[in-house]
């Protein structure tokens, strides 16, 4: 089930200015079972076109 891209937030931080990431997990949406071992991934990327990966693996269990 793939997720739609979230439009850009357009955020300017300047140097050593903070910013806080909040991403979302929805466990429904992990196939059939629900269960097992998952990894998901949020891109950003800068004005300058850099890209950070953020990685969450993560072993669903009920």
């Amino acid at each position: 089930m793939p997720n739609a891209p979230v439009p850009p937030a357009n955020v300017h931080l300047g140097p050593e200015q903070a910013a806080y990431l909040e991403v979302s997990i929805d466990p429904a949406a992990h196939g059939d079972a629900g269960l097992g071992p998952i990894q998901r991934g949020t891109l950003l990327k800068t004005a300058s076109g850099q890209s950070l990966e953020f990685l969450l693996t993560a072993n669903v269990l009920r």
